[in-house]
């Protein structure tokens, strides 16, 4: 993997092969190995390279509860999406590697830091954050994942505050279903709704439904 890292990483290393989405699958690595404090240092190098990189998916990630970062860093990642700027219009290369489709760019923002601020018992900007997610409106959002990402924001928020009951109830009303049209990519962590299926599992596993719980399955997700 070191070996890996440092050719991806490379300065030297062409346009197409920018060494900025080196160091985001290189932090990505160190996400699944645990080593966070690398993944956060290998996010802040890709942003620097390339603004369109690393803030999202570091911010998402933050937010997990299974990494169960402290306050502080939680609030340093907030604060760093807080002054990123979206990138307009579409970028075959970023969209690639993070499996964001185009028009997903207006409202992952929100969506993270929704999410962060559940993470930091923030009430009330997480409830902002999901009541403008709930109020977009795009044409190509045939699955209806921008509604079902505000639930994952009041899902968590109703974990943190450890009322899995309203927990489980916000999350079942998930509309989204199917699969992702052709020219869309639906193979990324927010349209496989990987963080809401793991506030699903939480949420059934502290009300105990373990079977259920370890399924893995999200009402209304055909996978």
């Amino acid at each position: 993997v070191g070996r890996v890292t440092a050719l991806l990483t490379d300065p030297g290393r062409a346009a197409e092969g920018s060494p900025g989405i080196g160091h985001q699958i290189a932090a990505w690595v160190d996400v699944a190995a645990g080593r966070w404090s690398r993944a956060d240092s290998g996010f802040s190098r890709a942003a620097v390279l390339d603004p369109r990189l690393g803030i999202v998916e570091r911010a998402w990630l933050a937010a997990m509860p299974p990494l169960a970062l402290d306050t502080g860093t939680i609030r340093r990642v907030r604060a760093a999406l807080l002054h990123w700027v979206p990138h307009s219009g579409p970028n075959t290369r970023y969209l690639e590697d993070w499996r964001l489709s185009p028009w997903q760019n207006s409202f992952a923002k929100l969506y993270a830091l929704g999410l962060l601020s559940a993470r930091l018992g923030d009430w009330a900007a997480a409830e902002r954050y999901a009541a403008q997610l709930e109020g977009t409106r795009a044409p190509q959002d045939s699955l209806g994942l921008v509604h079902d990402l505000a639930l994952e924001i009041r899902g968590l928020e109703a974990e943190q505050r450890g009322d899995w009951q309203t927990a489980l109830q916000i999350l079942e009303g998930a509309v989204l279903h199917g699969i992702a049209p052709p020219a869309d990519n639906g193979t990324g962590p927010f349209s496989l709704r990987a963080f809401g299926r793991f506030l699903r599992a939480e949420a059934l596993y502290h009300l105990g439904r373990d079977q259920e719980a370890g399924g893995g399955g999200v009402v209304g997700v055909g996978l």
